[in-house]
C-alpha cells in the first residue's frame, strides 16, 4: 500500500512539477528470476497503471538499469531488458534511464549498452565506482570510461540532462558543499 500511494503521488508531484522524465525501477519476480518474458509481464502488472496515470499528465517513466547484486539476478540490468519493456509500451511516454555506476557495477560495456538504447534513452543518473559497491561518486574517480560513454552519447544523439547522483554531499560539512557542487559542475561541463 506505501509502494502504491508513494508512486502515484510522485507521479502527481512529477506532473505539477513539469518533470518530463520520472525514473522508476524495474522490478524483478524471484521466482522466475531467469525468465525475461515473465519479469516482462511482471513489470506491465506493476507499472501498466503508472504509465496511464503519468501520460495523461505529460510524465514519461523512464526504466532505470539495475544492478545484479552479489549474483542475484535482477531484470533490468541490461540494455536488453530496457529495451523489452520500453517497446512493449509502444510509448511515448515510456523510456530508459541510464545509471552509469550500476552498469560499471556489473561490468557491463557500456558503449554497447547505450548504443542499444539509443534513441530509448531519456534520463541518466550519472555516477562513478570502483565496480565493487554503488558508491555514487563523481566522475572519474571511478572507473567508469567517460570518454567512451560520453561519446557514446553524442553518437546515439542524448538530448537529456545529466542527473548526477551523489553520495558525497552526505558526507561533507556544511561550508563545503557549496565548492564542491561547483566541481561537479565543472566535471559534467567537461
Amino acid at each position: 500500500e506505501w509502494f502504491i500511494e508513494t508512486t502515484k503521488r510522485c507521479i502527481e508531484i512529477s506532473g505539477m512539477l513539469g518533470v518530463k522524465w520520472a525514473v522508476v525501477h524495474p522490478v524483478t519476480e524471484r521466482k522466475y528470476i531467469t525468465d525475461p518474458e515473465r519479469n516482462l509481464a511482471y513489470n506491465h502488472e506493476i507499472f501498466d497503471k503508472y504509465v496511464e496515470q503519468a501520460s495523461k499528465l505529460g510524465v514519461g517513466l523512464a526504466f532505470e538499469n539495475m544492478a545484479d547484486i552479489e549474483g542475484n539476478r535482477r531484470y533490468g540490468a541490461t540494455a536488453n531488458d530496457l529495451c523489452a519493456i520500453v517497446d512493449s509500451y509502444n510509448s511515448e511516454y515510456v523510456g530508459a534511464c541510464w545509471d552509469f555506476g550500476h552498469a560499471n557495477r556489473v561490468k557491463l560495456n557500456q558503449a554497447l549498452q547505450l548504443e542499444m538504447l539509443g534513441k530509448r534513452l531519456k534520463a541518466t543518473h550519472v555516477d562513478d565506482n570502483i565496480g565493487q559497491t554503488d558508491l555514487h561518486t563523481i566522475p572519474m574517480f571511478g572507473t567508469v570510461n567517460w570518454a567512451e560513454a560520453v561519446g557514446t552519447l553524442k553518437k546515439i544523439g542524448y538530448e537529456g540532462d545529466f542527473n548526477f547522483e551523489l553520495s558525497i554531499f552526505k558526507k561533507l560539512p556544511e561550508h563545503l558543499r557549496m565548492s564542491c557542487g561547483k566541481f561537479v559542475y565543472e566535471v559534467g561541463s567537461y
